[in-house]
């Protein structure tokens, strides 16, 4: 009882759990964000509810998260889980149990398979939340959508659609002429159309075709046609483009349209040349066949071509031309003289084969020139056979003879035109022909000259005759001019006037005026003495003119006489006869009158300004002058003209000019660079005169604008593969200052300076590639900022920016980003299941990838490792493009094929480059088992009998059983009932015994029915049921009937076995089995036993084995019956058999070889096929169409497709042979199906082709040398008949040599069916016979034979043995002189084409090489010479002034490859070389060059200089010639520097234009000083381009500053020297000048450049006569840094101290004295007695003062001088490269108050030493070692001693003979000299004392 209560109390509270507690429930979000387990419906649950899933392949995603609690405990966690939806499904839905996973803790949802929205719209499911327990749960039915994605391509309904051939021009664009047609499973419906270029390597060329892109209609585009000739067949590929719709990437399918084109007539005929010039023989005879032209048929896709007709227009009537055979002949005969070509025209008209003419356009023609060949049939013949001429006395031999042009020609063509000119007749040795002996070739201008100028005398002839005879090489005369030759007087007597000198005068002012008369006479006769009068000498601006009859001399009309420019003129008067001329010189001066108008000092002046500023001072000062002497007339007020810019400015007079200020700012900008005032200045005279000139001012431009891009921003492309310094883009600014100045040059920058891919050209703003290695894929493009600086102060900038995009270029492989991948794969997927997406990556944007399976590295696997022999590929495969692999077709058994290993390769197609792009993966699946099989029952139902009441828990049956081929789980099985109403089962879940579980009431339940499910464990799990019949005992009172009386059914004739057709339902309403069981049966209407019937189901099938024919029977009514044992009923199924495509069209019997003649024309039938489809009629099953699917390549023949009729499609003509055509017939039914026959086209021959002779070509010519015999040339020909009508044979048929017996000579054999050989058997002998003619026929062997001949020539060659040689005579040389101008580097100088060659005309190979003076280094290579016309020509320009004459060696050979190894020099003695004289004419091509350093001149002018007086010389040099080199001098500024260093403009000084000499233009005052800045400039007198300009300084010196300098060399010689003498003094001043102490000089600077001034150099004069070898030179020193003169004593003592440079300026200049020159002082006035006496008194005392001062200055001077000059040579080094002078006393301490270099003394024992002889001269020199210095020891000389040491050793350094006397050895002697030689002598044993050469003497050894 405990126990029982316990129980009861345990079920108590159970039901008490149950009844109290609450399930889970989901999570809801309500409006607040708060999460709960009740929104009252408003918020949104996480239960997944109406959740949308976007369709995919993918596995295991997770799609969702369930979020649920449980209400009894929040924290407690619930359990997820999905259940089986059982409802009812339409065909878009399914079970979400089957597709979706849960997680049971995590409630995150995931995809189970994939998701396929076609498949599947809809999932519907349960969840089921479980709490903790397990025990409260809740399940509830859910619903999801799946959404749509674009992950299907459009499909074509076709890949390929092919037209009917159109027929070309019968379509208009608006024609369809083709509708491409594509569709979707996705959905949206966008699909659009359009063409592209390529795909797949297909044969795109629809270019001309336009496609609706919404329709898919293909038309043609507006403005093209279909046209045959353009193309024949047309493939246009097609694109399909989805738009991407619903969702994702737009995806494309792609299909062809092949459309072909029908030929029709619609274009002219053709020739199958287009070049048929010719040249003929001028001698070929009437109805020679000249050539042939062929023409085709213009339109070749016809079936019927048209035949063509020949014409001929043009050739002047002379050539006519077979209108059908295209012959040309020649109708008349030619002559070449007559004319040389003819150009006919030859037309092709297409007519049809009635005759009438073809639509245009229908004809062709083609220009044909036929040249004339030339026979020497002509003679030289001269132009004019009388010749009357005149030639002047004395005329010079060698002298060419004018013979009014006559000219010699020979009309024939070379080498027929070859002919020779003599000399003849009375007077002929007058006159020579120049290289008489050489042949002349064609034509030429006779060329005599005179060889006896002595014969030509007027006194002694006054008529001489001679002939000219043109002769062939042998003499024999072609023709002859006769000239008659008048010798005319000469004029040899000259004009002379009757003065030489002519004086006259005349008021300046006058015009047309008499000034005065010359006469001069001739004593010549009266046709040479008529004189004329010229006047030279008036220059450019003539101001005179003179009657040339009379001699009268009058001022011109225009003249400008002025006497203030010129007061006198000077003249030559020539008279003249015309040839001879005598003179006189004509002095005009003029009387003066008041006429001067002030002049400016330059008409031009120009200054300038900054702009936006106003000068402090002024801007400029100009001055004029008037050159009236009167104050009345030539006092100047300056004034502005009143203009634009004359507000802004102001002039004052001022005594140096019009002061100019700027008194308004000016614009750069606004005013422009410059601006124009004009300055006026009049004079005071009556009436007033003025004068204009211009002031320019040129504004300067300040840096006020800044630099402004023309773009913001500047786009750029570079291909990423760029070199480097490929440009990419320009970028420009542009800056409003003044251009091409500082201000507005630009130069651009990067503002970010790490910039280093690319580089930008400062200054032209070009941005370049700076790196070499561009990649897209790390960096695609660059934006970058530009700045633009201009370069002014302060700059300015702008900025722009560029944007440079790189451009892909496919250099990277592609690379699969994920290593070896592994994916799953269940084996239920169907076929064209995505398996896995291996994608390759590749960077470059123009990748082509296309993938492939490695099969040979790819492999299956079973459950157990073992490899499977079959291939992946039968079970997958990769799409091309994308890389997706597909299930195949093949189903996949885990169980037999568990995994897969594929190696998937990828290759980018548009790869750069030859090398490939490829990589590869492996790629392995794993079959993944699937619960796919459900447990199948033992039985197909279960029937039992039970009876009424049986106990429960009996045991029914324990035969219901079922098993399942799966594995684990998923083949474990539980058993269940179902449909078991009131539970009367129950069976055992494990065993499947069946039990009773409650009591059977038949009256309740006659039948019990139950279902039986077997459950497998897998996932999802499986079923299968089995229905089980309960059947209580019953009697049988009911038979079977049918539910309906009309059983009718349609299935195809490929209906499949095991099939059901239908089902047939009889019911019996006995409910037992035994009674109620109805069994079916075909009881008629069955025979052969096709169907069956299912005996219990009535379901009606093809029996296993059999098979459908509907043309055997397509009607079926079959009787069946039902029965339940006893009782039965019948009904009729009629069963109607619908056709498939399952017969074979079967060609009827026909005939497998047919013969045709090649004679046959197009179209014509060959033979009529047919072929059966047993398939339903009049439909596309048995409907046949015909192709010739082989054999067939030429395109010979044709079908028709729906007939069967083969025709032949092209002219069969030379197509023997055998064509077996293989035929197919197919059907048009789904999947076609075809047969095939072979059909044997035998094309036989007929004789219809001429034979075609391939070679010689007609007319040909055939050279065989001379003493020949052999093999001369072979006769090939073709006759494209076959067989015999092919074969051909060659004979010799009469020809035009020798009565046509030319062939005699010659064997013809033959080499096989198409050749002969010919060989002439006779040795050739061309003197002999030159020519051979021959005619060969060539004939076929046909019944109708067929021939054709050919006429060629064989020609007899010279030999060539002879070499070209310029003479043979070589007193006769040719000469070979030509002038050219220099700087022109394409001339052609002349012709050396003056050898000759004694060969025939042929062998004559003539080739002219320069081999000599062509070199580098002589004419630089200037020349070249054409090899083979011997034109001499310039490839360089030459130079004049570098060679004026060249020289070159001209070599004439037969080698055509001739090289020197070496420069052949020229030798008279060979008379292969020519020398050749090129004289280089002067061009105008230099300008004048001033090469004084610097450019810069120095010249001085005395403040006293005179007016107009040369001041200096400056000299340009123009290297040119004659007229060219002629320099005019200008100065184009002149600029005084005053001493305070104030500047200004004055005109002081003129030049003379042709000579160069400074003038001066001014009187300057006494003790003017500064100096003046001009510059000089020389022009080219013909160019003004060519010009240079020098900087002449002329300083203002006064005549205290000039240095004199006597020299004992001529004045000629000292100007000869006079700039290196300049430069030695220079040097000389910065050596040793001091200026320290000096205050003569003003020092305007610490620096110092002196420049000497050479005022003058003449010849020395003393007491009025001159000395000959003896100058004076006068000069100054400046110094050019502060320009201002040196002051002379400074330079003397420079010069005084430079020792060193004493034999330099005395030895090589000779220079004598040096003086200051200053001028001598005024005389004093006249003193009266007593003022001369208080002077004398004055002087006195002062002399006597001076005397005493003296005195004892001189004794101390002396010891003084003494000591210094003992010293001098002892204590100083001796540098011998500071040239120290060695001359007779050089110390300048010598002599007491004398110039060292200069005194009477060093003068004359110069004149002694450097006059001596050389006898006496060693004398002196012995003389001068033994000389005894004062102390009385003699002075040695080491012989080893160097000569400047000893020539420093035996300098005197003093002589003091004449103040001591001379003592002996032992005396004491100066005592001062020897204690200080003593000293030396210590110092020297001290070491204190280090000379070189002297180191061991001693005092008494000196």
């Amino acid at each position: 009882m405990a126990a029982v209560w316990l129980m009861q109390l345990s079920l108590v509270l159970l039901v008490s759990k149950f009844a109290t507690g609450t399930p889970p429930s989901f999570l809801c979000e309500d409006e607040n964000a708060d999460y709960g387990n009740n929104c009252d419906m408003i918020g949104n649950y996480h239960d997944m509810n109406g959740f949308d899933i976007a369709e995919t392949n993918e596995v295991n995603k997770l799609l969702y998260t369930l979020k649920a609690v449980d209400p009894d405990d929040e924290n407690s966690p619930v359990t997820f889980e999905i259940l089986p939806y059982t409802g009812t499904l339409l065909p878009d839905q399914a079970n979400g149990f089957d597709y979706l996973n849960v997680g049971s803790s995590t409630g995150e949802v995931t995809t189970k398979t994939e998701l396929d929205y076609e498949t599947v719209h809809r999932l519907y499911f349960k969840w089921k939340l479980t709490d903790q327990d397990g025990e409260m749960f809740t399940t509830t039915v859910f619903t999801v959508g799946i959404t749509d994605i674009n992950d299907n391509d459009p499909e074509f309904t076709s890949s390929s659609y092919r037209l009917e051939a159109i027929q070309e021009g019968s379509k208009t664009p608006d024609d369809i002429l083709v509708t491409a047609n594509a569709t979707d499973r996705d959905t949206g419906d966008d699909i659009k159309y359009d063409i592209v270029d390529s795909h797949l390597g297909w044969p795109c060329n629809g270019d001309i075709f336009k496609i609706d892109p919404s329709t898919g209609g293909i038309s043609l585009k507006a403005g093209e046609t279909l046209d045959f000739e353009t193309s024949t067949l047309y493939t246009v590929c097609v694109r399909a483009n989805d738009s991407g719709a619903p969702v994702g990437e737009p995806r494309y399918a792609y299909a062809q349209v092949i459309i072909s084109i029908q030929d029709v007539q619609d274009e002219p005929p053709y020739f199958t040349k287009t070049n048929y010039d010719q040249e003929i023989p001028e001698d070929t005879p009437e109805g020679s066949d000249v050539l042939e032209v062929l023409a085709r048929e213009g339109d070749r896709g016809v079936l019927v071509p048209n035949l063509i007709l020949y014409s001929l227009t043009g050739g002047d009537g002379k050539f006519e031309i077979g209108n059908s055979t295209g012959q040309i002949t020649i109708k008349e005969l030619l002559d070449r003289e007559t004319k040389t070509s003819y150009i006919v025209t030859v037309v092709a008209q297409e007519i049809h084969a009635d005759g009438t003419l073809q639509a245009p356009p229908s004809s062709a023609e083609v220009n044909i020139t036929i040249q004339v060949g030339d026979v020497d049939d002509k003679n030289a013949t001269f132009t004019a056979n009388v010749v009357d001429i005149s030639l002047s006395e004395n005329t010079l031999e060698g002298s060419f003879v004018s013979l009014d042009g006559l000219a010699v020609q020979d009309v024939d063509q070379a080498p027929n035109n070859l002919f020779y000119l003599h000399l003849g007749g009375p007077d002929a040795d007058a006159f020579v022909i120049p290289n008489e002996d050489e042949a002349i070739r064609g034509d030429a201008t006779v060329d005599v000259r005179v060889s006896n100028e002595k014969k030509l005398d007027f006194e002694a002839n006054k008529f001489l005759e001679f002939e000219i005879y043109a002769t062939d090489a042998l003499g024999n005369q072609y023709d002859v001019a006769y000239v008659h030759v008048n010798i005319t007087d000469q004029n040899d007597e000259t004009p002379t006037f009757d003065r030489s000198e002519y004086s006259f005068t005349v008021e300046e002012n006058s015009r047309g005026t008499v000034v005065g008369f010359v006469n001069a006479t001739d004593r010549d006769s009266e046709a040479y003495s008529q004189v004329t009068y010229q006047l030279f000498g008036q220059g450019d601006n003539p101001q005179f003119e003179m009657n040339s009859t009379t001699g009268e001399i009058r001022t011109r009309n225009d003249s400008n006489l002025n006497y203030e420019r010129q007061s006198v003129y000077f003249f030559t008067c020539v008279a003249t006869d015309g040839q001879r001329s005598g003179t006189a010189i004509v002095q005009i001066e003029l009387l003066d009158q008041n006429d001067n108008a002030p002049q400016f000092s330059a008409t031009s002046y120009t200054t300038q300004v900054d702009e936006n500023t106003i000068p402090s001072g002024p801007l400029l000062t100009v001055s004029a002058s008037d050159a009236d002497p009167s104050t009345d007339n030539n006092e100047i007020t300056y004034t502005l003209w009143n203009d634009t810019y004359s507000d802004r400015f102001t002039i004052k007079t001022t005594d140096a000019g019009g002061v100019i200020r700027l008194q308004q700012t000016l614009d750069f900008e606004e005013d422009g660079s410059e601006i124009e005032i004009i300055v006026i200045a009049t004079d005071t005279g009556e009436p007033q005169l003025s004068a204009n000139a211009t002031v320019k001012v040129r504004i300067q431009d300040m840096n006020d604008q800044s630099p402004i891009f023309t773009e913001e921003v500047y786009y750029g492309e570079v291909s990423e593969g760029a070199p480097r310094g490929e440009l990419v883009l320009r970028v420009n600014a542009t800056d409003a200052d003044q251009e091409n100045n500082v201000n507005s040059r630009i130069d651009y920058f990067f503002s970010d300076q790490t910039v280093s891919d690319f580089r930008i050209v400062i200054g032209t703003g070009e941005v370049r590639v700076n790196s070499g290695n561009l990649d897209r894929d790390e960096k695609g493009s660059y934006y970058m900022e530009v700045i633009a600086i201009d370069r002014g102060e302060p700059t300015n900038s702008g900025t722009c920016y560029v944007n440079i995009t790189v451009l892909d270029i496919n250099n990277k492989a592609p690379y699969f980003p994920e290593e070896d991948p592994t994916v799953g794969i269940y084996e239920n997927a169907t076929s064209g299941s995505l398996v896995a997406m291996v994608t390759a990556t590749d960077l470059d944007e123009t990748a082509l990838l296309s993938y492939g399976v490695d099969l040979d590295n790819s492999a299956v696997y079973d459950e157990d490792g073992e490899e499977v022999p079959t291939t992946v590929d039968q079970f997958f495969w990769v799409e091309n493009t994308t890389g997706d692999v597909y299930t195949t077709d093949t189903p996949l058994d885990r169980e037999t094929t568990a995994r897969f290993e594929i190696t998937i390769t990828v290759e980018d197609l548009a790869a750069f480059g030859s090398t490939p792009q490829t990589a590869e993966v492996l790629l392995t699946i794993n079959v993944q088992d699937i619960n796919d099989n459900a447990p199948v029952f033992s039985e197909s139902g279960y029937e039992f009998n039970v009876d009424e009441n049986t106990d429960v828990g009996s045991i029914i049956s324990n035969v219901i059983s079922a098993t399942d081929k799966d594995q684990g789980k998923n083949g474990e099985i539980r058993y269940e009932l179902a449909d078991n109403v009131d539970s009367l089962l129950r069976i055992d879940p494990d065993t499947g015994i069946l039990f009773v579980n409650g009591t059977f009431d038949r009256e309740k339940y006659p039948n019990y029915t139950a279902i039986v499910v077997a459950f497998d464990k897998g996932s999802p799990e499986l079923s299968s049921n089995e229905t089980i019949v309960i059947t209580i005992t019953d009697v049988n009172d009911n038979g079977p009937k049918f539910e309906s009386q009309d059983y009718t059914a349609e299935i195809s004739e490929d209906f499949p076995n095991g099939t059901t057709i239908l089902q047939v339902v009889a019911n019996d309403k006995d409910e037992s089995m035994q009674f109620g069981t109805v069994e079916y049966q075909i009881a008629a209407g069955n025979p052969d036993g096709i169907f069956t019937i299912g005996e219990t189901d009535g379901i009606i099938m093809i029996e296993d084995g059999e098979k459908l024919d509907r043309e055997t029977e397509d009607t079926h009514i079959l009787t069946i019956t039902a029965s339940d044992g006893e009782k039965q009923d019948s009904v009729e199924v009629t069963i109607t058999v619908l056709d498939v495509n399952d017969e074979v069209p079967k060609f009827a019997t026909h005939s497998d070889t047919i013969n045709l003649q090649e004679s046959v024309e197009p179209g014509n039938l060959v033979i009529a096929l047919s072929a059966v489809d047993k398939d339903q009629l009049d439909t596309n099953n048995s409907r046949v169409q015909y192709f010739i699917d082989g054999g067939n390549e030429e395109g010979l023949f044709k079908i028709d497709s729906l007939e069967g009729d083969i025709l032949t499609q092209k002219e069969l003509s030379n197509r023997v042979g055998a064509y077996r055509l293989r035929v197919v017939a197919r059907d048009m039914g789904t999947p076609p199906l075809q047969s095939e026959t072979l059909i044997t086209v035998i094309v036989t021959d007929v004789n219809d082709d001429t034979p075609e002779i391939i070679s010689p070509i007609n007319l040909e010519v055939f050279y065989i040398p001379e003493n020949y015999t052999g093999f001369v040339l072979e006769v090939e020909a073709k006759d494209t008949d076959i067989g015999p009508n092919g074969d051909v044979t060659f004979r010799f048929i009469q020809s035009a040599g020798e009565t046509g017996k030319d062939d005699q000579y010659f064997d013809m054999v033959s080499a096989g069916n198409d050749t002969a050989t010919i060989s002439i058997h006779t040795k050739t002998d061309r003197e002999t016979k030159d020519t051979y003619y021959l005619t060969v026929e060539v004939k076929d062997n046909g019944i109708a034979p067929l021939a054709a001949t050919v006429s060629f020539t064989v020609q007899v060659n010279d030999t060539d043995d002879n070499e070209p040689i310029f003479w043979t005579d070589s007193e006769n040389k040719p000469k070979a002189d030509f002038t050219v101008s220099e700087n022109d580097d394409s001339a052609v100088i002349g012709s050396v084409d003056l050898a000759s060659d004694a060969d025939e005309p042929q062998n004559q190979h003539i080739y002219y090489f320069i081999v000599d003076g062509n070199a580098e280094d002589q004419a630089n290579g200037a020349f070249v010479l054409d090899n083979t016309t011997g034109v001499l020509s310039l490839q360089k320009p030459l130079d004049r002034e570098q060679n004026e004459t060249l020289q070159l060696v001209v070599k004439v050979t037969s080698d055509m490859d001739f090289s020197p190894a070496a420069p052949i020099p020229y030798d008279d003695k060979d008379n292969t070389l020519l020398e050749v004289t090129v004289t280089v004419k002067d061009t105008n091509d230099n300008g004048p060059v001033f090469y004084i350093k610097d450019k810069l001149y120095t010249g001085g002018v005395k403040d006293d200089a005179v007016f107009n007086s040369e001041v200096i010389k400056v000299e340009a040099v123009d290297k040119d010639l004659g007229d060219f080199a002629v320099v005019v001098y200008t100065i184009t500024s002149q600029k005084y520097t005053s001493t305070d260093g104030k500047e200004r403009d004055d005109n002081a000084f003129g030049i003379i234009k042709d000579t160069g000499s400074v003038i001066t233009d001014k009187v300057f005052q006494k003790g003017d000083a500064g100096f003046y800045t001009i510059i000089v400039k020389a022009e080219d007198s013909l160019n003004s381009d060519f010009s240079d300009s020098a900087t002449v300084s002329i300083y203002l010196y006064s005549e205290d500053q000039q240095i004199e300098m006597t020299i004992f060399k001529s004045a000629e010689e000292v100007r000869g020297y006079q700039d290196d003498f300049k430069q030695t003094i220079e040097e000389i001043i910065l050596k040793y000048g001091d200026f320290s102490s000096s205050q003569s000089v003003k020092r305007a600077s610490t620096t110092f450049t002196p420049v000497i001034v050479i005022d003058d150099i003449q010849i020395r004069v003393v007491n009025g006569q001159p000395q000959p070898g003896w100058s004076v030179m006068q000069l100054h020193a400046v110094n050019t840094e502060d320009n201002t003169i040196i002051a002379p004593q400074l330079v003397v003592n420079a010069i005084d101290d430079a020792y060193d440079y004493t034999e330099i300026i005395r030895g090589v200049y000779g220079v004598d004295e040096i003086v200051i020159a200053i001028p001598p002082t005024e005389a004093p006035p006249d003193l009266t007695w007593i003022q001369w006496l208080l002077v004398g008194i004055l002087c006195a005392i002062v002399v006597i003062a001076f005397g005493l001062v003296a005195t004892i200055c001189i004794m101390t001077s002396r010891y003084k001088r003494k000591l210094r000059a003992a010293t001098a040579g002892i204590y100083e080094p001796i540098n011998p490269a500071a040239n120290a002078n060695h001359a007779p006393n050089t110390n300048k301490f010598t002599e007491p108050g004398s110039n060292p270099l200069y005194n009477s003394k060093l003068s004359d024992e110069y004149e002694k030493r450097y006059s001596q002889s050389p006898e006496s001269a060693e004398a002196a020199e012995e003389d001068t070692k033994n000389e005894k210095i004062s102390n009385g020891h003699a002075k040695k000389i080491p012989p080893d001693s160097k000569s400047v040491e000893e020539q420093e050793m035996v300098v005197d350094m003093f002589d003091d003979s004449q103040d001591y006397q001379e003592v002996g050895d032992n005396e004491t002697g100066d005592l001062l000299l020897l204690q200080v030689l003593a000293d030396y002598d210590k110092d020297r044993e001290d070491g204190l004392v280090n000379l070189p050469e002297f180191a061991n003497m001693t005092i008494t050894e000196i």
